[in-house]
């Protein structure tokens, strides 16, 4: 016996778009993955890479333009990913089911972080084929281990010491306009894409950035939490996305303690600030990744 999660999103975008955007390896990185590899067909392979973790997965149904299945191994057996596209009176319908979770408590937090994760990897795609369709996403990642529990490195993150200087993130839902103050003084305006309070993510857009989509999360380790912040933006040039990087990398680590608050951003060590990067030009060895083979 096994859990599933399902998401479902709108989006005004043709299904040709859509299952273009689900099925081509360039597409895969604009909104899903920082690197992407596509054997098309039943009896090919997806292959996606966040950097970390990066593998391979069978592909066990594709239906141009109604269904696509792909199949990830585990420890204790595997996921089934399945995507269905159907078209709705002025756009289209994309769904998501994930199964293979097991029922012990030990899954709660996959399946939780999951369920978050697709949320937001849907509205992503949504926020891509209406906003970007086309163009090229440089992705900026911060991701780091803290000794402090999930609740508190989140607040950290998206209260007064980072994006929200008057707490005002906290108490949106799903599709609220925001404006909010960050620590460092800047005023940011957007949506909220998704929010799982279970699981302490967020997804914002960031009109200030270019349109930017921002990913926040907290995952649980034995001995504390690990920090991600994900900023995929459209559009920058290098200077200016030099820029938002630098700022927004100083915003983050002190938010989270990880460096001094009177320290020049230039006088971090360049292993601290990681330069940001073009999804389409990165390679294997250069990006945080999946791994389908096994559970982590």
């Amino acid at each position: 016996m096994t859990r599933s999660l399902s998401r479902l999103v709108f989006i005004d975008a043709s299904i040709d778009d859509i299952w273009h955007a689900l099925t081509d390896a360039t597409e895969l990185t604009r909104w899903l993955s920082i690197d992407a590899r596509v054997e098309p067909g039943a009896g090919g392979s997806v292959w996606l890479s966040w950097g970390e973790d990066s593998g391979r997965a069978p592909i066990t149904v594709w239906q141009p333009g109604r269904r696509l299945q792909w199949r990830e191994g585990h420890d204790t057996g595997e996921f089934v990913v399945d995507l269905f596209l159907e078209p709705r009176l002025g756009c289209s319908a994309v769904r998501v089911v994930q199964s293979g979770f097991g029922v012990s408590a030990d899954w709660d937090d996959e399946l939780a972080l999951m369920r978050g994760e697709w949320g937001y990897f849907l509205k992503h795609l949504k926020w891509y084929l209406e906003r970007h369709r086309g163009h090229a996403r440089r992705v900026m990642t911060w991701r780091e281990s803290v000794p402090l529990a999930r609740p508190d490195v989140f607040r950290l993150l998206v209260g007064p010491a980072g994006l929200s200087i008057g707490d005002s993130l906290a108490r949106l839902a799903p599709g609220d306009p925001y404006t909010t103050i960050t620590a460092d003084g800047e005023t940011l305006t957007g949506f909220v894409a998704m929010r799982s309070r279970e699981s302490f993510q967020i997804g914002l857009t960031v009109t200030e950035f270019g349109k930017a989509i921002m990913f926040v999360e907290v995952e649980p380790e034995s001995r504390g939490s690990t920090a991600s912040l994900w900023l995929s933006t459209y559009g920058l040039d290098d200077a200016r996305a030099a820029a938002l990087h630098a700022r927004v990398d100083r915003l983050y680590r002190e938010a989270l303690g990880l460096v001094d608050a009177e320290a020049p951003v230039d006088e971090l060590a360049p292993a601290e600030r990681p330069a940001p990067h073009d999804a389409e030009l990165t390679g294997a060895d250069q990006v945080k990744s999946w791994k389908p083979e096994a559970r982590s």
